[in-house]
């Protein structure tokens, strides 16, 4: 009788140890699992630094067109720019570029000059195109002259790009291009740019 009571309570033990320790190895496996990808994550960070564009300060050049709203013309958009990357994921940069553009009646055209400072959030992963992608915006003031009027304003300007290395992902020269809308205070017309831009990575 007594053997028969040890057995019962020796099963009504396994039991309850069994209910405790599935969810608690249930939930080691399960933050095993994110600790694993919490390892990828990091390994992809890692990565994403020693990738060009990611990591490293770089000088660049941007061409390409630019529209303001209204009676404006398309018109030709050049600049420079300088970036460093002050913590991963995210980079600054300065960018000092300018457009001018006829209009398509006979009132005077624009000519616009920007000086931004930009923060910029650089993508990772594997995904092509992707992995060398960044989102961000620029802040800074804007000199449009119109004729003889010359005023200061401030623009905003949330933007999105790429930046793909030539050759070896570690190659020291890349290619990429820059979309921007720019918000203009004063009443300043508004413009639209794609450019295409080329670095150099130190």
């Amino acid at each position: 009788m007594l053997n028969i009571k040890i057995l019962k309570s020796s099963r009504k033990f396994l039991g309850l140890l069994f209910a405790v320790s599935a969810p608690l190895l249930a939930s080691s496996q399960f933050a095993h699992a994110q600790s694993d990808s919490e390892t990828q994550s990091v390994m992809d960070r890692d990565e994403l630094v020693r990738r060009v564009g990611q990591g490293k300060p770089s000088v660049g050049v941007m061409l390409g067109m630019a529209n303001a709203e209204g009676a404006f013309e398309s018109g030709l958009n050049y600049g420079i720019e300088a970036s460093f990357q002050f913590s991963v994921p995210y980079s600054a940069i300065l960018e000092l570029s300018g457009y001018s553009a006829d209009r398509s009646t006979s009132e005077p055209g624009l000519t616009r000059t920007k000086l931004l400072g930009k923060v910029m959030y650089n993508f990772a992963g594997t995904t092509p195109v992707i992995r060398y992608s960044y989102a961000g915006v620029g802040l800074g003031p804007i000199y449009d002259n119109v004729g003889d009027e010359k005023k200061w304003n401030v623009g905003l300007a949330p933007q999105i790009g790429f930046d793909i290395p030539l050759g070896d992902p570690a190659s020291n020269f890349s290619l990429g291009a820059n979309l921007a809308i720019l918000l203009v205070s004063g009443g300043a017309p508004s413009s639209t740019s794609a450019a295409g831009v080329a670095k150099y990575w130190f």
